[in-house]
């Protein structure tokens, strides 16, 4: 099993804006925005704002298992 890395252009951007790239999330947070900004539905906005903040959360972990693993990877070829 191989584990495919971002290039280094990329995890600049991802350290910049954990979004960027992340395709599912560009196409559900303009949804969810809508969703939020009329308010037709307070329980559903409420949930939508939970939806986007805990996909949020969860692009910002990726970018941050992304970082550990390239260091976990630096530090055992530095031992060799």
């Amino acid at each position: 099993m191989e584990i495919v890395y971002p290039s280094h252009r990329d995890r600049d951007c991802t350290d910049k804006n954990p979004h960027l790239g992340d395709d599912y999330m560009d196409d559900l947070r303009p949804l969810l925005e809508e969703n939020v900004r009329h308010g037709a539905d307070k329980p559903r906005a409420g949930k939508a704002n939970d939806v986007l903040a805990l996909l949020e959360e969860n692009a910002r972990l990726r970018g941050l298992v992304v970082r550990l693993s390239s260091i976990i990877i630096k530090s055992i070829a530095d031992q060799k």
